[in-house]
């Protein structure tokens, strides 16, 4: 069996059906004719109007990144052949064998990018086009889009040559990409496509990751002195992460100081009756497996009273749970969360309302989740 383009040919037999990624195209063979050329009489299932469809887009790649083995660097080109012009559409690049730990980059046009399980260990990124591809013409003058995709796990070799996309021509020149799709707005394909083989499930890898805290003045009446870090005990980078400190506050008047935090974004957010937590936001930043975040010291930062009375009392603190003034130790009521809102680590506590306050009778998570894409 081999594969040419959308057909699937077999030695013995008059029909295959292709199944890819993509809307099914079902092409019946006699004697290796298109489906065009088959007897209605032998048809059934309404397959006399199905018909092998035409690419309407043609996509020309280059490699230009060479030199360097950390990365591919693929540059295409795309010609319309029609009259019609297509929006929103979407081009994907298939690798094999570099997992989901991948970043993948458009360099033109500056435009963000997925990297997205297909089948087996095959992945593909997938960038949507910014401007329409014109009729009879070519986006972006004819000179991109470029993207970029290399390994976040300190930027290993990227073996190219496996890649379902990769073409062998582009590494000098321009070349014919069939193993290079591209969707229109629908999904459905608008070029000459190779499909693939898989190779099995996918091998999905665990993200897991601990927060250990300490406070430096536990136990005082005035402030908690914390020394706060996410270390990834998994077997796959996070990039993108939140790490949250829930604290107490009846009064709504506490205060925080950040001292060091030099990659997190940080504020004080509200959860609800007397509960606050303090967020560090970690947007562009990669946790390697075995890393921890801030080269290890963490974040340090003090909450206290305003004006820094006395009676300062963290024993009701949820993320301050058996924290002492020593050792870092786990603190399993702090809590992350990756870019997408999904918990990794800990416990989101309830807030506490006084008396006054009526609650609604039924409650929303502290938590709001993003559905995973």
């Amino acid at each position: 069996m081999r594969k040419e383009g959308f057909f699937v040919r077999i030695d013995r037999g008059f029909f295959v059906v292709v199944i890819c990624k993509f809307p099914l195209v079902v092409l019946y063979y006699k004697n290796y004719k298109k489906s065009g050329d088959i007897d209605e009489k032998q048809m059934g299932y309404d397959e006399a109007s199905w018909t092998n469809p035409s690419p309407r887009i043609i996509v020309r790649m280059h490699y230009e990144n060479q030199g360097d083995v950390t990365w591919v660097r693929p540059r295409f080109q795309l010609q319309n052949l029609t009259g019609t012009s297509f929006k929103d559409v979407r081009i994907r690049y298939y690798y094999n064998g570099e997992g989901e730990a991948v970043q993948a980059v458009s360099f033109y046009p500056n435009a963000p990018m997925s990297v997205i399980p297909d089948a087996g260990n095959t992945y593909y990124g997938e960038l949507s086009l910014t401007e329409p591809i014109p009729a009879y013409g070519s986006p972006y003058y004819g000179n991109g889009p470029q993207i970029g995709l290399h390994r976040t796990d300190y930027y290993f070799p990227w073996d190219a040559f496996d890649d379902p996309s990769f073409t062998d021509g582009a590494i000098d020149t321009y070349a014919d990409a069939r193993g290079v799709a591209v969707l229109d707005a629908d999904g459905f394909l608008l070029n000459e496509w190779n499909c693939y083989d898989a190779d099995g499930p996918i091998e999905k890898k665990r993200k897991s990751v601990r927060v250990l805290a300490k406070d430096a003045k536990a136990g005082s009446n005035q402030s908690s002195l914390l020394t706060m870090l996410a270390e990834n005990t998994g077997d796959t980078p996070i990039e993108g992460f939140e790490v949250r400190y829930y604290y107490r506050d009846a009064s709504g008047k506490q205060e925080v100081d950040y001292y060091s935090s030099p990659f997190a974004a940080t504020s004080k957010i509200s959860a609800g009756g007397d509960l606050y937590y303090v967020s560090f936001l970690y947007t562009n930043t990669i946790l390697n497996p075995g890393e921890k975040t801030d080269f290890g010291n963490g974040v340090n930062f003090e909450i206290h009273n305003s004006g820094w009375g006395v009676g300062f009392d963290a024993e009701d603190d949820p993320s301050h749970h058996n924290l002492n003034e020593v050792e870092l130790i786990e603190a399993d009521s702090a809590v992350v969360l990756d870019i997408n809102g999904n918990l990794l680590w800990g416990y989101a506590p309830q807030p506490r309302f006084s008396s006054q306050f009526k609650t609604k009778d039924s409650y929303e998570d502290l938590i709001a989740c993003k559905k995973s894409k």
